[in-house]
């Protein structure tokens, strides 16, 4: 599946270097704890993004820097999205194929698709992932463990809603997100995180960004505990 990615990518970027398209460099770096860290964890996550007129191909990869499975790659996505009109409305459709090492032991693949509908300072996100969890090389080899040892979750349900105070063009912004699933991890339906976020545009190009993010343990248990909170800060520049 990588091998396949990886040729859909480079053969995108070489059909399109003669034609009109646009480059985005982001990135930041989070700070938090939760439940089973053992302390703050910092990770580090480097994003690029290349659109040609209403179709935008994103690579996402992290770090772990502090984390008690510190991995040099902890996981990455591939995303190809395609905004299309209807009527005066836009819409987007995206589709994704995520790897990621949850543990030491662990490895979970994630494919899926969502349909993004914006509506004013609203931005609603609707999808569904297929989700294959299994030991990592490392565990089958210390634990003996049979390679075809997994469990798979078929057609999870992904949401996301989102409310800016202001228009995305402006210099400034606040707003906040209610959520399952994020850059590289997908929670279960019951399981969301909120956040509260904020940009500065310093140049028309570049934007700076902040992010603080909240999850209990659970909004539908009867007792909702502290599980995890996070502090993001990055940048946002588009090239061209």
């Amino acid at each position: 599946m990588f091998k396949i990615l990886v040729f859909l990518i480079v053969s995108f970027l070489i059909i399109s270097t003669s034609l009109q398209a646009q480059w985005t460099v982001s990135g930041y770096s989070e700070f938090g704890d939760t439940n089973i860290s053992e302390g703050v964890y910092i990770k580090m996550v480097p994003m690029l993004a290349y659109k040609l007129n209403s179709t935008q191909l994103d690579v996402v990869m992290r770090s772990d820097f502090k984390e008690n499975h510190s991995n040099l790659i902890s996981g990455y996505k591939v995303n190809l999205a395609q905004n299309f009109r209807v009527s005066n409305s836009m819409y987007k459709v995206e589709t994704f194929y995520m790897k990621t090492a949850p543990t030491e032991l662990m490895r979970e693949k994630n494919l899926g698709v969502v349909f993004s509908a914006p509506k004013g300072h609203f931005d609603i996100k609707a999808g569904t992932n297929l989700r294959t969890i299994g030991h990592s090389k490392q565990a089958i080899k210390e634990y003996n463990l049979p390679t075809n040892d997994v469990l798979r979750e078929n057609f999870n349900l992904m949401y996301q809603v989102s409310y800016d105070l202001r228009s995305a063009l402006k210099s400034w912004n606040i707003g906040a997100t209610w959520t399952n699933f994020d850059h590289l991890t997908i929670y279960q339906e019951t399981n969301p995180i909120i956040n509260i976020h904020g940009y500065y545009r310093i140049k028309q190009q570049i934007r700076l960004f902040a992010e603080v993010w909240y999850k209990t343990a659970g909004a539908i248990n009867l007792s909702v505990n502290y599980y995890s909170s996070s502090l993001r800060t990055g940048f946002i520049w588009n090239l061209k």
